[in-house]
């Protein structure tokens, strides 16, 4: 093996080393709704339809932090409108629920496209804070509007308050190419096409690696 090449394939183990890190790093909070809250509700276009509850609880998460909150609960549906997103990124949603009401299940919709169905299981003595995915391809500009229907639960599905998040976008240059290839810009399950024998991860750092090498 030539030295340029050992050097190009050691120059690309150290990007790798010292960048992986910055390509996992935390979600970054887009936007938040406070359900319950009138300004934050018309702020966010907020709707909710056969509405079957409305008030304020004050409960405690599992490790005993306990807090008060004003929120809702429906039967039919709610929606309300994402901002400051960052367009072709996955957004994830936190919402806050009363998880005293046991095996929740709504059905989540981006746009007016079905995106698939949120499920909090069981049931506990207070609060509740639970993930849904949204994928990359559903979040086409810099605003969205989620609907969640009611599918099923013990009596209804609460909301409390919604945390939207993205990742930061990735960097420019060979760095940011790489990583990028490796986040990918769909999930993981739809990258994954059965009898490949590479992992997809693989193939997008190594495509990424080629794109580089044809254009320098």
């Amino acid at each position: 093996m030539s030295r340029p090449i050992v050097l190009v394939i050691g120059a690309v183990l150290v990007l790798l080393a010292a960048g992986y890190s910055w390509a996992q790093q935390e979600w970054s909070l887009k936007d938040q709704m406070d359900v319950g809250d009138r300004a934050s509700e018309t702020d966010h276009s907020y709707r909710v339809q056969q509405e079957s509850w409305k008030g304020k609880l004050t409960l405690s998460y599992p490790d005993g932090r306990r807090v008060a909150d004003s929120g809702r609960a429906y039967r039919g549906s709610e929606s309300w409108r994402i901002t400051n997103l960052i367009p072709n990124k996955e957004v994830k949603l936190v919402k806050r629920i009363d998880h005293t009401i046991a095996d929740q299940v709504t059905d989540v919709y981006v746009n007016g496209r079905y995106v698939g169905r949120w499920s909090v299981a069981g049931s506990s003595r207070g609060w509740s804070d639970s993930e849904f995915v949204i994928p990359a391809r559903f979040i086409s500009s810099s605003q969205a509007r989620v609907e969640q229907r009611f599918v099923s639960s013990a009596i209804d599905a609460s909301s409390f308050r919604y945390w939207a998040y993205q990742q930061p976008a990735a960097r420019g240059g060979l760095l940011g190419e790489i990583f990028g290839a490796m986040r990918g810009q769909e999930q993981p399950s739809e990258q994954v096409r059965p009898g490949v024998g590479i992992d997809p991860e693989e193939q997008g750092l190594l495509d990424a690696l080629k794109r580089y090498f044809e254009t320098h």
